[in-house]
């Protein structure tokens, strides 16, 4: 897998500052955006950047270890589920794994939906 950043990057959302390291974020051979949840804070800003940013440059991200920093209530919680819907709803998104309490999410935004 070929890192997109080769050093560590902000991206600005809001005044906040996610930073993303090496290890946490890469590229797969599909053009996928893969982003692990145990680097840095993980909670639920980064689901909803990334899913936002997923949606604005048309790209499919995938979160792995979602939340996994919390003491026995890592995962999606219902707060997020709902923005994720909220984002798939408006972006005709293929999402995988929004459900809660879980570690994994897929979000493929803008599925051809004519066919």
């Amino acid at each position: 897998m070929q890192s997109i950043f080769r050093r560590q990057n902000r991206l600005s959302h809001h005044g906040s500052i996610l930073r993303f390291s090496y290890d946490a974020y890469y590229c797969n051979r599909f053009g996928a955006i893969i982003l692990d949840g145990t680097a840095h804070e993980g909670g639920g800003g980064l689901i909803r950047d990334s899913v936002s940013y997923a949606a604005i440059l048309n790209k499919l991200i995938k979160i792995a270890n979602v939340r996994a920093n919390r003491n026995g209530r890592g995962g999606l919680r219902k707060e997020h589920t709902i923005a994720i819907d909220t984002m798939a709803f408006l972006t005709t998104a293929d999402v995988q794994g929004n459900e809660e309490a879980r570690r994994i999410l897929s979000f493929v935004p803008y599925i051809d939906t004519s066919k």
